[in-house]
């Protein structure tokens, strides 16, 4: 195997106790081998990989447009915040810039027509990581600024060239291993008409010099050439279809560079009469093979050559490989492998004979053939651009998958085993009952391949194909890593950054507007809120029914906007409130709580008030802020005594849906009590980036003087029955078209959104039985 041009920079050095190993197993039914690649489960340092980083970040008018969230028909009301994708782009970055530490370097290039190099590798220590934020929160100025440099058409290869020119020095051995890598952030509109083959052109610069990773924002983007960009550099790809995934795309890319155990991994695997087909249908790589092909000067051995890439801490690399007819029982498999890691470049050598079985489990066995075949069938529908020899990316042609998704579904292995996790995780994506089976939705209709069904399954069979997660969202992925902790720890140190990094402010004024008119009524506003926050912070006794408890009853639903994130329980990361569904568990302050309703409503010119963290809530709304000890308080408040639009508090105006939560019932023992008090803390979820706490609807308090209490919202029967008169909700999601009242202004159920009938809500608790007629909206 050969080793890459640019290795004199590198030691050879033997492998070590600690190293990569590649094991080989012959399968006891003789129709393939399973070949694993184990990484140590930590470093020997215990600390994430130093990082090489260079953002190559496209600062072009497309970038400055407005990232609008989608919508799921075309009928529904935009959610607007007024962010460009410029915007969210530059608060990823400085998220990945705050987890930097004095052993790594990060260079910066921009670019619209030519690139131009703000920042060369620089060692990240205190000073530099303030130069650093000082441009990655300013590129929309530094990109008028340097306009007259950048003129031309948008040119992503001048960016991507800059970039990796960044890397040739010679490495001193004296510093630090570090992974090169590059991150080219661009919304992948290929405006440039100098180069028509764009892997070609990237070949010519080495790209092995840095991982690339590439990113395709929305729907419009150049998703099989900068699939391409990252497959021939060993980097990964990843779809980001709206604003909601961006911080986690940025989280899971950057968590996996600093995860790494080595890269630029290859493995070639050879053997008497063995001839094998790799799961991948096509393959950019010069020196890669998608099935045996004989060895030069010799009468009968084949071999097989894959690159893998980089192999991260804590997670084994699985390749099946499928014989095309069974080799003899006394043939020799031999697996070398050469991979680059933190002292230099090794070679290692396996051999095996064909007729020694594994004793892996059915199961595992199970599950890596299933993942294999996943993965051709993936790869079988983005053949290679042939108009530019091959070299002009992928191409998706997701309609040669009639028919073929029905037979996987019923012959994968997978489908037998479905008490084993990783197996359940494989079926859940490729049929799961929505939101999951994602796999059959895109390929389900021509509207869902032709938007967004592409970009989907080309950054899906990149998580399966490199063994990585690259987002909360995808039960098959999200099982990759969960072993590393060195992934957990960087995951979990980039998401606390978003707690107290602040968040950009909108370049577009869509939405933000003065403090709102009257909520209701006259006297309910924000400066009237301003009083009781006063009384608060002067230790003056409130009482909250009496003044603002009392005008929770006088906005629409208590709700969040559908962007603002959640907190799963356990590892599961955070999701958009919009992405909830019955049955999948939040993070409570007494542990994991699964969701039984979603309510969501639609509002147009809703007043709203943003919070740290990202979260934009109703202003009556209990919520906690500011960790142990904290009161709960409501949003208006929050928004009244800050006094201030800077950015971390704010009031603002917001058309689209909002969502609210019902939590399912705790389980208690006949004839146990609880407090009141302790029994609502059961029902809060944990909103934006961590650190606010929301109540849930049913909490239980009805009455008295704490902020959550509400006779409506409180009584967990009353919302029951309130919701029951909705239409029938849809993986636990119920519609509605607003509150109901009754002649005093008290919530007493929900409006339903499509006419008919009349429907009899509240309770016996509560003393009235009122009929209302259903009304349209």
């Amino acid at each position: 195997m050969d080793v890459p041009s640019d290795s004199p920079q590198w030691t050879k050095v033997p492998p070590g106790e600690n190293d990569l190993r590649v094991h080989v197993y012959p399968l006891a039914s003789k129709d393939g081998i399973l070949i694993k690649v184990k990484p140590p489960r930590v470093p020997k340092t215990n600390e994430p990989t130093p990082t090489d980083l260079v953002l190559v970040i496209d600062v072009s008018p497309s970038m400055q447009t407005e990232m609008v969230v989608p919508t799921e028909d075309e009928n529904q009301v935009r959610e607007r915040f007024g962010f460009t994708v410029l915007d969210l782009v530059g608060h990823a970055c400085l998220t990945i810039l705050e987890t930097l530490t004095e052993r790594d370097r990060l260079g910066i290039v921009m670019f619209k027509g030519r690139a131009t190099v703000l920042q060369g590798l620089t060692l990240q220590d205190p000073q530099a990581k303030e130069r650093s934020a000082k441009y990655l929160g300013d590129l929309r100025r530094l990109s008028e600024k340097w306009h007259c440099n950048m003129l031309g058409e948008r040119d992503v290869m001048d960016g991507l060239q800059v970039g990796l020119q960044l890397f040739n020095e010679v490495r001193d051995h004296s510093l630090p291993y570090r992974v090169p890598a590059v991150m080219l952030v661009t919304d992948s509109h290929l405006d440039s008409t100098e180069y028509t083959k764009p892997v070609a052109s990237l070949k010519e610069t080495n790209p092995e010099k840095a991982q690339i990773h590439t990113f395709g924002f929305g729907y419009n983007s150049e998703a099989g050439v900068f699939k391409a960009f990252s497959e021939i550099s060993g980097g990964r790809y990843t779809f980001i279809p709206d604003s909601s995934m961006i911080g986690t795309a940025f989280v899971h890319a950057m968590a996996n560079i600093r995860n790494t155990a080595a890269f630029r991994v290859c493995l070639n695997i050879k053997g008497e009469d063995l001839k094998l087909v790799s799961p991948f249908v096509a393959t950019l790589r010069e020196e890669e093979t998608t099935s045996s092909i004989p060895e030069p000067d010799t009468r009968n051995i084949y071999r097989i050559q894959l690159t893998l890439g980089s192999i991260h801490f804590g997670q084994s690399r699985d390749v099946y490989l499928a014989y095309e007819r069974p080799p003899p029982e006394d043939c020799v498999i031999q697996a070398e492998l050469v991979a680059f890691d933190a002292e230099g470049y090794f070679q290692t050598v396996e051999d095996c004979r064909a007729d020694d079985y594994s004793h892996l489990s059915p199961a595992e066995v199970a599950y890596h053939v299933s993942r294999a075949q996943l993965c051709r069938f993936l790869s079988s529908l983005f053949p290679l651009d042939t108009s530019f020899d091959g070299l002009g990316g992928f191409l998706p042609k997701l309609e040669m998958a009639d028919g073929r998704l029905a037979e996987l579904k019923r012959t994968i292995p997978a489908r037998r085993f479905p008490d084993d996790d990783d197996c359940a995780s494989l079926m859940t994506d490729l049929e799961g009952a929505p939101p999951r089976g994602q796999i059959s939705l895109a390929l389900s209709r021509r509207d869902y391949r032709d938007r967004w069904g592409g970009h989907y399954l080309l950054g899906l069979l990149d998580a399966h194909t490199g063994q990585v997660s690259t987002s909360h969202k995808d039960e098959g992925p999200l099982r990759y890593g969960r072993d590393s902790p060195i992934l957990k720890r960087c995951r979990d140190a980039l998401n606390a950054a978003f707690d107290h990094i602040e968040p950009p402010r909108p370049s577009i004024d869509v939405i933000c507007t003065p403090a709102p008119p009257p909520y209701r009524f006259p006297s309910v506003t924000l400066s009237s809120a301003r009083s009781i926050a006063d009384k608060r912070a002067a230790g003056e006794p409130v009482d909250a029914c009496a003044t603002v408890g009392s005008r929770f009853n006088q906005g629409s639903n208590p709700c969040f906007a559908g962007t603002t994130m959640v907190r799963l329980a356990g590892d599961g990361g955070v999701v958009p409130i919009s992405w909830l569904r019955a049955g999948i568990s939040v993070a409570t302050p007494a542990g994991p709580r699964a969701v039984r309703t979603v309510l969501r409503t639609r509002v147009r010119s809703q007043p709203m008030v943003r919070l740290p963290g990202g979260v934009v809530v109703t202003p009556w709304h209990p919520v906690k802020m500011g960790g142990d000890g904290a009161e709960w308080m409501f949003p208006a408040a929050a928004a009244a005594a800050s006094g201030r639009d800077d950015g971390s508090v704010s009031t603002i105006t917001y058309s689209g849906f909002i969502y609210s939560l019902l939590l399912e019932a705790e389980a208690l023992p006949d004839g146990t009590k609880q407090d009141p008090v302790s029994a609502a803390e059961q029902h809060a979820f944990c909103v934006g980036s961590g650190g606010v706490w929301a109540v849930a609807m049913g909490h239980g308090l009805v009455d008295g003087s704490d902020v959550r209490a509400h006779a409506f919202y409180g009584d967990r029967n009353a919302c029951l029955g309130a919701l029951a008169t909705l239409p029938a909700p849809k993986n636990g999601v119920a519609t509605s078209a607003g509150v109901l009242r009754d002649a005093t202004g008290r919530v007493i159920g929900f409006r339903v959104p499509d006419g008919g009938g009349e429907v009899r809500v509240g309770t016996a608790a509560q003393g009235f039985d009122v009929v209302v007629r259903r009304s349209t909206v």
